[in-house]
């Protein structure tokens, strides 16, 4: 509402009494109103940093979490249903251009799967936005996309958009879905998977955004009986284009991926070619040789849990393990003492800016 009116520049949110507030001026900031939230309307067309962990788990429990990464504090939780009784959004990122998440698929509980060929009723197509206090629906996916993918690649690519690889493991994991949010709003067919040369179509592999105008994907499975592969593409959004890189030191899947600083790529954990679990870590630097190379670092501090870690990077990298948080710093892992709490089988966690966070979870901050 702020952002619709021109005189508007401070608003004020009492969620208890539903009352909104827009203001031209703010003399004074009130902190002793627990359930107000406030800002200026300015603050959310500009650039911040993403010091804030948010983790959302929508199976029985609807709420966000919220932890300040910077100073290691826990900021307590935010309920939020997430709508149309769907559980277990799919999907969903931090859209910094618009200073919102981005949510798409997930499954519907209440109805009931008759056979095989009717699964597909009980998943969801629906896409929503979120902006700190309410959802609202956007375009929906072309289909619907399983909750429980087995691959990790969902990337908002810069000046192109969000893409989502998905495999849809509810019927055939070979069956790996593309689909491009344009900068228009709308959903449409994303690059195709590029031609590895294997029979079968890779599921079980991570991709991350490089830079402006490079994706990349790496490792994963080629078939049902665990075969585990190295293999690294890169897609060129200038020409469109899949070009294959150096090969990972060590062949997985089910791990994690994320673009760091300078061009390179970190690849965490997962399960290796003779199905052992993996706690090596490597990365990848264009500037290493000739196409870049890959090279090992610290392994990872703990056993990798698999499908319930995340690695995420702002100014730092940091790898969630079911429920602790660590930093990559200096070639040594650094564990916080802030946890989650939520249960990470149903969660989806990123890093947000914390104007993004209800100001009524930071009322004891001395910036505010």
């Amino acid at each position: 509402m702020c952002q619709k009116e021109s005189k508007c520049h401070w608003y004020s949110f009492d969620s208890e009494n539903d009352v909104c507030a827009l203001q031209e001026d703010c003399p004074e900031i009130d902190t002793s109103c627990l359930s107000c939230s406030f800002g200026q309307k300015e603050c959310k067309s500009q650039a911040s940093n993403l010091t804030i962990l948010l983790s959302y788990n929508s199976y029985n429990e609807d709420s966000f979490e919220f932890i300040d990464i910077a100073n290691d504090v826990v900021l307590d939780s935010h309920n939020s249903e997430y709508p149309d009784h769907i559980d277990n959004p799919a999907e969903m990122i931090f859209d910094e251009e618009i200073g919102k998440l981005r949510a798409c698929g997930g499954r519907i509980p209440s109805v009931k799967q008759k056979s095989t060929s009717d699964e597909s009723r009980s998943y969801t197509d629906k896409c929503f936005t979120f902006d700190g206090y309410s959802w609202e629906e956007m375009a929906s996916l072309p289909n619907y996309i399983y909750p429980y993918s087995s691959s990790r690649f969902s990337v908002q690519a810069e000046n192109e958009g969000w893409w989502i690889f998905h495999d849809d493991c509810s019927a055939n994991c070979n069956d790996v879905k593309s689909y491009l949010l344009d900068k228009n709003q709308t959903w449409k067919e994303g690059p195709s998977f590029p031609d590895y040369g294997y029979s079968y179509t890779p599921y079980k592999f991570c991709g991350t955004h490089v830079n402006a105008s490079h994706t990349v994907v790496t490792g994963g499975q080629i078939n049902y009986d665990g075969s585990t592969i190295s293999d690294v593409w890169f897609y060129n959004w200038e020409d469109n284009s899949w070009k294959a890189g150096p090969h990972m030191t060590i062949p997985r899947r089910l791990h994690d991926c994320i673009g760091i600083s300078n061009n390179r790529v970190m690849v965490t954990g997962g399960v290796g070619l003779n199905e052992e679990a993996l706690v090596s870590v490597e990365i990848f630097d264009p500037a290493l040789r000739p196409g870049g190379g890959w090279y090992q670092v610290q392994d990872l501090p703990e056993d990798d849990y698999f499908y319930d870690t995340t690695l995420l990077f702002n100014s730092e990298i940091i790898w969630i393990n079911s429920r602790h948080i660590w930093k990559f710093v200096d070639d040594v892992w650094l564990k916080l003492d802030s946890e989650l709490s939520n249960d990470p089988s149903y969660r989806l966690t990123m890093l947000v800016p914390d104007n993004f966070v209800p100001s009524k979870l930071f009322e004891n901050r001395a910036y505010l």
